[in-house]
């Protein structure tokens, strides 16, 4: 069983309570930041297996200095959005869940389980789960922040630490 979540990191630490001089009416904090995100897809098994981490940038191009120093593993592509749209979630399902669960016999049955994003429907995952033998499980709609493991669990504490090294 293979649990999957999209998020999304920026450069942009976000807002932080602020000491500031009575009466001043616009504070402002400078930081150095270009307010650029990218895209990351985590997927982990049942047994607690962090799975290759797939990295979407926003570019025109992906370029090799993107691809360096980064988690062993990991995949990396773009986008114009940055965002997964169909064609990424394709090449995410066959390089990473499809490439695990081919290491099982066809025989035993296998589960994804994601959120209802429309860009992480397609045909073609479908027809490879079915020709796979991997139940292809969606959360309900507006239900992952209750039953999605990696929000609950991964999410919160990461951008938590992302925040703390930004903020560095």
């Amino acid at each position: 069983m293979i649990n999957y979540d999209e998020t999304n990191l920026t450069d942009d630490p976000g807002r932080l309570k602020y000491i500031v001089r009575r009466g001043c009416k616009r504070p402002e904090r400078v930081l150095d930041t270009s307010k650029s995100s990218i895209s990351v897809m985590f997927s982990g098994t049942a047994s607690g297996k962090l799975l290759s981490c797939y990295v979407v940038y926003k570019a025109e191009h992906l370029y090799d200095t993107w691809q360096q120093d980064g988690p062993r593993g990991t995949h990396y592509n773009r986008s114009k959005s940055e965002w997964f749209d169909g064609v990424i979630f394709e090449d995410w399902f066959v390089t990473v869940p499809l490439k695990y669960f081919q290491k099982y016999d066809k025989e035993v049955p296998k589960m994804l389980i994601g959120d209802n994003l429309a860009s992480h429907l397609s045909v073609k995952v479908i027809n490879l789960c079915k020709a796979h033998n991997i139940l292809f499980v969606l959360h309900p709609p507006n239900s992952t922040h209750l039953c999605q493991p990696l929000d609950v669990a991964v999410f919160r504490l990461l951008k938590m630490f992302w925040r703390q090294v930004i903020n560095e």
